[in-house]
Parts: structure tokens; sequence; C-alpha cells
């Protein structure tokens, strides 16, 4: 047979679709017929990837892995988001107070990650997702989100915080004795370089890919050195591409950024270039509720 060629399975690293059981079956079919053989979900209700899992485990379905839940600051990301948006939808029923603990493990001391990693081991988690938003301001802004508490009408979605860089270590340490990687979120160059000198196990997504608020654009820009330590590091990167197209193309970029829409394509350009050049593992992950791996790919 000639003019044939085979390509090997695709992978989404990053992705949500895989949550419960509604429309699994079509999700499952999708991606196998695109060729995605194995799936990573990095957060969500440990209660609904439980129910995930019972399908993704069967010999004929894609392969999963499952982070049971997020390690965050008090009202950090991505507790907002579940909060105004999911429980109107995928959780609804769910409140702050119940996936406090669950979905969302906000820590402030060193016994505050202990236990999280405990429950995480107890809901049987594949990994551990910790949270890194805008960790160069991490004083300011866990202590602007705090005071403002539940209350966010009116306050930008821009106005956030991660987990508190300096227990990014600790967590890993715990993470590491229950036996369980560490795979990072981040927004911010520092956000990154945090995550490579504590010693991660992945990153999940390229600095910019969608920036924050009133940030100056050079706060996304990767260093080389951080880049080539990662790939030392045997550190890979999800990049997110297809949310980062996504966003460029959308009214929200118009909406907060104005004269900066041109400037942010490139400084994302430069990073996965820079993530290149320095050898580093890129994944394919969506983070896209409608993008296929395929999108990421182009």
């Amino acid at each position: 047979m000639t003019g044939k060629f085979i390509t090997p399975a695709f992978g989404d690293a990053h992705t949500h679709k895989i949550e419960g059981v509604a429309r699994l079956e079509s999700f499952n079919r999708q991606y196998i017929e695109e060729g995605v053989f194995y799936v990573q979900n990095p957060a969500g209700l440990p209660r609904l990837m439980a129910q995930s899992r019972s399908f993704t485990d069967r010999r004929s379905t894609i392969d999963a892995k499952y982070s049971m839940g997020a390690i965050t600051t008090p009202f950090g990301h991505p507790e907002r988001g579940y909060v105004e948006f999911m429980t109107r939808y995928a959780y609804k029923g769910e409140t702050r107070e119940s996936m406090r603990g669950t979905a969302i493990h906000a820590v402030k001391t060193e016994d505050d990650v202990k236990r999280a990693i405990e429950i995480l081991v107890e809901d049987k988690a594949d990994f551990v997702k910790i949270i890194l938003e805008g960790s160069e301001d991490y004083e300011i802004q866990s202590a602007i989100i705090e005071e403002i508490g539940p209350n966010t009408e009116g306050v930008s979605p821009f106005v956030t915080s991660g987990m508190n860089p300096d227990l990014v270590p600790t967590t890993v340490r715990y993470a590491g004795e229950a036996g369980l990687p560490v795979k990072a979120h981040v927004a911010t160059a520092y956000d990154f370089k945090v995550a490579v000198e504590a010693g991660v196990d992945q990153i999940l997504h390229m600095p910019g890919t969608v920036p924050k608020g009133d940030k100056p654009l050079e706060t996304y820009i990767l260093d080389p050195g951080i880049a080539q330590a990662a790939a030392e590091a045997d550190i890979a990167v999800v990049a997110t591409a297809a949310v980062r197209l996504e966003f460029v193309r959308s009214e929200m970029c118009d909406q907060f950024f104005k004269d900066d829409c041109d400037k942010i394509f490139p400084i994302q350009k430069q990073n996965m270039r820079t993530l290149l050049d320095n050898g580093v593992t890129i994944l394919i992950g969506t983070d896209n509720y409608f993008a296929r791996a395929r999108s990421e790919v182009d």
C-alpha cells in the first residue's frame, strides 16, 4: 500500500470536558475519531471526576488522569469562576462552602498544604494541581481578594490570586512523599520561574495565554535561562494555544487591552519560540470546551 501515513496518537493534556457523565459518550467518540487516546483533566469537582473515571477506566475508552481539585489561596482562582459561573451549569446544587475542601483547596500555611494533599490522596487524585496567578504580586492581590470576599459584583475578573509562591516547594515535597506529581497553572513569567525552581513536574499554561488586566505585557515574557532550566529538569509545558487564539480574536481583548491587542500575539509567539529553542517539551492541551486537539496543533 502506498500514499498512506500513520501519525501517533494525540493527547489532550488540559481539558475539562471529561468531568461527569453528561455528553461523555459523545466526547469519547469525538476524541477517538480525532486520534486522541489520552486526556488530562487538571481541575474540577471530585464527585463528577469520579463518575468520569468509572467510564474512562474501561479498555474501550480514552485513558484519563484527574487532579480531583486545585490548591490555591482563599478566594483565589478558580473559586470565583466556579461559584459565579459553574454553579449555573455543570455544578448545579454546589455552593462556595461545598466546593471548598473538594474542588478548591485554599491554603495559607504548611499545615493547610499537608491537609490538602491528604484529601487529594483520599480522593484518589492522579496528580496535584497548584494555582500560580501573578505570584509576583501575591501579598497585595491575596489581601485584596480576601477583603472583597464573596462580594465580587462590579469587580474586574482580573482581580485574583493563586497560592503563596513560598509554599510551592513545600507542596512539591508533600506531594512527592505521597507519590503524586505536581502540575502548575501559571499566568506570568514569574509564576513560571517559581514553578520551575520548586521542581514541579509539568506547567499547564504558557505565560501570556490570557494576559491579566493592567499588568505590563513584559510581565509575560519568558527568560531563556528559566526555559532552559525547565528543559534540563524535564518539565513539559502545556501551551494551551487554542485558548490564546480564542482570546486574541475576542471582544475581551479590545475591552481590557485596547491598543495592546496587536502586541499580545507577538509576545505569545516569542514565548513559544523561547520554549522550543531551549528544548522544552510542548504538550497539546486545549483548555477550551469548543476546541479540538487539532485546533491546538494548528
